[in-house]
């Protein structure tokens, strides 16, 4: 797959057990991606930073794209390169900017729809393929 527009699923034990490529429909064609980082919520879904894009991405189990947002730019509340990413028990979301040398905060505004929320990082992969 060009440019390695793909996110690569392994269980614990490090065994290959899927391959998603990673494209939205939204996207021009041009667009390269480059998922640094990643991490699965409560409710199933996988959150990436993206750097080219500047953006946080959200997928389903499936590998399809459902969800995303951030600009470019060196603001607070922009992003550089997203690197790494987490969150709390609060649904805050921490992400490494390495281009910006910071960490930035991002936290949930009330009364947000929940489906536009990274949520809590509580299972692991070979868990939601369980149930």
């Amino acid at each position: 797959m060009a440019q390695h527009q793909r996110m690569q699923v392994f269980d614990e034990n490090g065994t290959f057990l899927e391959l998603w490529p990673l494209r939205s429909p939204h996207w021009p064609s041009s667009q390269g991606t480059l998922m640094v980082n990643h991490f699965i919520d409560q409710n199933g879904f996988i959150w990436v930073g993206d750097a080219p894009t500047s953006r946080i991405l959200k997928f389903d189990l499936k590998g399809n794209y459902l969800y995303s947002w951030g600009a470019p730019g060196p603001q607070a509340g922009r992003l550089g390169c997203s690197h790494g990413i987490t969150t709390d028990q609060l649904g805050n979301l921490y992400l490494a900017d390495c281009f910006a040398g910071r960490v930035q905060k991002f936290e949930p505004i009330p009364g947000a729809d929940p489906e536009r929320i990274a949520g809590q990082i509580v299972r692991t992969w070979d868990t939601w393929k369980r149930n």
